[in-house]
């Protein structure tokens, strides 16, 4: 059976065994989305947001890429930013790395590659400031570096401005074990 054909029919049963124990559950998740939280996480295929955190479609809204880095001239991530933070009111923005990121280190190592030099070349220079012992390392250095440039963007300082959320979140996944580990938490009311 070809791959294709078998996620089609693996659909199919996830479908019938989810209608079969709540027979309301996809009218519901049609209705609407209310979610807390944007996830933002490496595009990493070994780091499903919601398994990781054991939730339900609807908890997260999702932007991943390659390190999970934030550029302040991503149309893409600001188009996801600004929808989270004015349309949906997230509470939360967690900036989520893990460990043996790919992305870290082609810019730990210096990899050949003209489009993912230029995307990591924020976390390469990371690396030059902090000279870190390991990708690991660079991958905590990474993640708080990126709850920074968060921090200085247009519409969460405008939010917090308003007296709105959110509250952001730096953690770093580990894939040995699959627990999370907290690295950064800022909480605007609490900075104030």
């Amino acid at each position: 059976m070809e791959n294709i054909k078998k996620l089609l029919l693996e659909n199919k049963a996830w479908a019938k065994g989810h209608a079969d124990i709540d027979p309301a559950y996809f009218e519901n998740l049609a209705k609407g989305q209310k979610p807390d939280i944007l996830w933002i996480g490496c595009a990493d295929s070994r780091v499903p947001p919601d398994e990781i955190i054991n939730s339900r479609p609807g908890t997260l809204f999702v932007h991943r890429n390659i390190a999970n880095i934030i550029h302040a001239n991503d149309e893409n991530f600001l188009s996801v930013l600004e929808f989270a933070i004015r349309f949906l009111k997230v509470r939360y923005v967690i900036v989520c790395g893990h460990y043996n990121c790919g992305g870290v280190q082609a810019a730990f190592e210096g990899i050949e590659n003209d489009r993912l030099t230029h995307w990591t070349e924020s976390v390469r220079e990371l690396k030059e400031k902090h000279n870190p012992k390991s990708i690991n390392e660079l991958v905590e250095i990474s993640v708080c570096a990126q709850v920074e440039k968060l921090k200085s963007l247009p519409v969460i300082q405008e939010a917090w401005k308003a007296g709105e959320y959110p509250k952001i979140l730096g953690w770093v996944y580990n894939l040995h074990n699959g627990l999370l580990k907290e690295l950064t938490l800022y909480d605007p009311a609490v900075s104030k």
